[in-house]
């Protein structure tokens, strides 16, 4: 999280504090994400798809937002200028339009 929205970011800190995840999930999350790799996989996929991602996202690049919506065929992609890596959120109401804008369209 960025710190461009410090009651967000402190809400969902407390939230982590007040029901923290034992250190064998995060261990457990470690390793699928390190080993579970279906990026091969994308290109097969054959339904719409909406890929939004945040620029100022601090834990996944925004280059991997934009291979995501690349490899995937017909793929939209939507940047949220100034967001981080919770643009549901974040930019909730321009999340909520989007993806109606986007399912009412499919």
């Amino acid at each position: 999280m960025d710190g461009r929205q410090p009651r967000l970011h402190a809400g969902i800190a407390a939230g982590a504090d007040e029901h923290p995840f034992a250190p064998e999930v995060y261990a457990r999350q470690f390793r699928s994400t390190s080993t579970h790799d279906v990026t091969g996989d994308l290109s097969r996929l054959d339904l719409p798809t909406l890929v939004i991602h945040g620029d100022a996202d601090p834990l996944v690049r925004y280059e991997n937002g934009e291979h995501l919506a690349r490899s995937i065929p017909g793929a939209q992609f939507i940047t949220y200028a100034g967001t981080g890596h919770l643009p549901p959120l974040e930019q909730y109401e321009q999340f909520n339009r989007d993806v109606l804008t986007f399912v009412d369209a499919h």
